[in-house]
């Protein structure tokens, strides 16, 4: 008797530690299926809120120059455009006046789960949308809901850029783009003067791996004499390294003005009466891919190709194809007279 109770109830606790194990197992399932399935929603909802938000903090921005209601119309409208509220219903927004004078616009969507932000100051644009997602499977765990957010800045700025003049000139004279030419040669006096002007940074490595400034149009600029060829070398094959594994730069085709073998050298009227430091006139810029470097016994050459002769504002900025503008930001917006927009990370703000 004592045996048959003893084996009845080991058995009653083996059915009750396995129904105990099944009850885990499921849970720690369900856990799994919620991150994968609620997970997965809330990742594409991240996304596709995200891309919503871009495009219309995007757009909006450039009626930025006409007033607030129409900056906050295109962003309805774009928001709309792209799925949001899902519904497709009807924005409307409170404004007030932050702490330090940003103009907030904010936005309950009635009847929908959306709080929508966009923020205007004088030098950026900042949407935020957050929308509440109700969860299927991670109602398991104790999760009902999840807020998903997404958020987009614009920083406003007149087109500009960093890149500086490179001491190496060359004489105002027919090139052609994708023909190989050599920087350094003998510009036509025998005085030791080769096209190497200055443009106010020194020691001349460095002033070829940062550039100066120059003038251009009537203002001249000093010719510096006595060509150094070793750090000449050193900073020529110093910019072609640091685009290292960039397979755009290195290719000539596809370089830019941002990469590092590009350079924008001085266009000089001539050269011929120049001696010592006699003065010389810039009458251009143009860009200049730099290929290699050659040295044959006495001759010494900086190999490359021009890519673009490039334009000269009134201020003295210079201006490529693309419509950028290089120099500071106050004479970039006298001679372009062109606001930009960039998205930039507003975490990093």
């Amino acid at each position: 008797m004592i045996i048959s109770n003893l084996k009845r109830i080991l058995s009653s606790d083996e059915r009750g530690g396995t129904l105990i194990f099944v009850v885990i197992s499921l849970v720690v399932l369900l856990g799994f299926t919620a991150l994968v399935i609620d997970g997965g929603r809330l990742y594409a909802e991240k996304s596709n809120l995200q891309k919503a938000v871009d495009a219309s903090v995007l757009s909006s921005a450039y009626h930025y120059d006409e007033d607030d209601d129409a900056v906050l119309s295109e962003f309805k409208r774009m928001l709309k455009e792209n799925g949001v509220p899902e519904d497709g219903g009807e924005l409307s927004f409170t404004s007030r006046t932050g702490e330090e004078g940003e103009r907030i616009f904010e936005s309950n969507v009635d009847g929908t789960d959306y709080v929508i932000t966009l923020t205007l100051t004088e030098q950026h644009l900042l949407g935020e949308v957050t929308r509440n997602k109700d969860l299927t499977f991670a109602k398991v765990i104790n999760f009902d809901e999840a807020d998903v957010y997404a958020s987009a800045m614009v920083e406003f700025a007149f087109i500009t850029g960093s890149k500086q003049i490179s001491p190496i000139s060359i004489v105002d004279d027919d090139f052609e783009r994708e023909e190989e030419y050599s920087l350094i040669i003998s510009p036509g006096n025998e005085s030791g003067n080769f096209g190497y002007i200055d443009v106010g940074v020194n020691p001349r490595y460095d002033a070829i791996i940062e550039g100066g400034e120059v003038s251009v149009g009537e203002d001249k600029e000093y010719t510096n004499t006595g060509l150094s060829w070793g750090p000449l070398r050193d900073a020529v094959q110093d910019l072609i390294e640091m685009d290292e594994g960039d397979d755009e730069c290195n290719d000539y085709e596809t370089a830019h003005y941002d990469c590092n073998r590009v350079i924008f050298v001085p266009i000089v009227e001539t050269f011929e009466d120049a001696n010592g430091k006699d003065l010389v006139t810039i009458t251009g810029i143009a860009a200049f891919w730099l290929d290699r470097i050659e040295k044959d016994g006495n001759e010494k050459e900086v190999v490359g190709k021009f890519l673009d002769t490039l334009t000269v504002g009134e201020s003295g900025t210079i201006i490529t194809e693309d419509g950028t503008c290089y120099g500071d930001l106050e004479t970039c917006a006298e001679d372009t007279g062109v606001r930009v927009v960039r998205l930039v990370d507003p975490d990093k703000k």
